[in-house]
């Protein structure tokens, strides 16, 4: 599921978002923040596991993704499976000799 805030978002609001998401239920979250100053489909990383995290308890799992950082910030969010809601491609290894 994906959900997007408005333009101008503050420190603030995301915390006000927070404060909303635990008063709705009393439900344990599992949150990461990703952050750019590009725009809102430019490609960032995540790690083996966070994605891991987000398929093991999809119902926890929240991806807060803030774009156009430096000039209007705004804010989306993913909840889920991270495999389910975005194309993942590797592109790093990990070389043991």
């Amino acid at each position: 599921m994906l959900q997007i805030i408005p333009a101008g978002i503050t420190r603030e609001h995301v915390l006000r978002t927070l404060s909303d998401l635990d008063e709705a239920d009393d439900a344990e979250r599992m949150l990461e923040v990703k952050a750019t100053g590009l725009g809102k489909f430019f490609p960032f990383f995540v790690t083996s596991n966070e994605v891991r995290c987000s398929e093991d308890i999809p119902e926890q799992y929240q991806l807060f993704r803030v774009f156009d950082f430096g000039r209007s910030p705004r804010l989306y969010i993913l909840h889920g499976s991270l495999r389910e809601l975005c194309q993942l491609e590797p592109v790093l290894y990990r070389a043991v000799i």
